[in-house]
């Protein structure tokens, strides 16, 4: 008796049902649909900087911010007609409240850690292998074999420079490293014995060795290494983050075809050149930055 009722009651009930799902058919556009839409009319520009001592993903020639990740980014955008104005990463304070607020939307070169990751959408996977080596003077690097034997010793990296989380680990444990200065400060410190090594990128380190004429001077203990991707970051604030997948897909595209590796190939082979056009970046006391923040 009872399942008949039920029965009676679910045909009485149904053609309500019914209506009130053609009234209301179910949303299928996710809210990040609607918002991505939003946000691509809002994109006019792209503002992205660069860590000028991070050789050669940024490097600066007078007023101009070139190198491997500005070209990477206005290459891929200019199929869009979006428009990039580079700036120059001189002040670590400036720049990153600028990406924390979007008002710059992309850092192009980075090793991943928590401090970046709380503003920026770190683009995975990396778009160039780049591993974590070691610079001392020629005259001190005989018996450095391994990490640990940089232990009691005192190294330096540049100013700007962001270490990978584990690694960052690794070194506030057993290393003493001190983050100062650019990068022809730093160098200028091997050669004169202040500071017994420098940890750089393998490819900063070797386009930073280019360019200088003391060469014989340094060491790259190239056996001495740390496996690291370089990677960009979209700031999570950017007005332009929609297009974060097309950018992630093209740098994904460039490094499987061996783009990216040609573009640090030939910035390394321009440097080498008799006279090269560009120079190892010299302490700078303004910051493009402020101009565009209102500083």
């Amino acid at each position: 008796m009872l399942s008949r009722i039920i029965a009676i009651l679910f045909i009485c009930l149904l053609p309500s049902a019914l209506v009130l799902a053609v009234d209301n058919p179910i949303n299928t556009d996710s809210p990040d649909d609607s918002m991505q839409s939003s946000t691509v009319d809002k994109c006019k520009q792209l503002v992205v900087v660069g860590d000028t001592d991070w050789v050669p993903y940024a490097i600066k020639t007078d007023t101009v911010v070139t190198g491997v990740g500005i070209d990477l980014v206005k290459g891929i955008f200019s199929e869009l007609d979006i428009p990039v104005k580079e700036l120059n990463f001189t002040d670590k304070r400036s720049i990153y409240h600028g990406l924390l607020l979007g008002d710059i939307d992309i850092l192009v070169s980075l090793y991943p850690n928590a401090e970046l990751g709380e503003f920026l959408e770190i683009i995975e996977p990396g778009y160039n292998p780049d591993p974590i080596t070691v610079l001392m003077h020629a005259g001190k690097s005989g018996n450095i074999k391994r990490w640990d034997d940089l232990i009691g010793l005192h190294g330096i990296i540049t100013r700007y420079f962001t270490l990978e989380k584990d690694f960052a680990e690794y070194v506030e444990s057993y290393l003493y490293v001190t983050q100062q200065d650019d990068l022809h400060t730093t160098l200028d410190f091997i050669s004169k014995k202040k500071f017994d090594y420098m940890l750089g990128s393998k490819a900063q380190l070797e386009y930073a060795l280019k360019l200088v004429n003391n060469k014989d001077d340094f060491a790259l203990l190239e056996n001495i290494s740390a496996p690291m991707e370089v990677r960009m970051g979209f700031s999570k604030q950017s007005q332009c983050k929609a297009y974060l997948p097309f950018l992630r897909k093209n740098l994904l595209e460039l490094k499987d075809s061996g783009a990216v590796a040609e573009k640090i190939a030939a910035y390394m082979a321009k440097a080498a050149a008799p006279n090269p056009t560009e120079e190892l970046p010299k302490p700078e006391q303004n910051s493009d930055i402020n101009y565009l923040l209102g500083i």
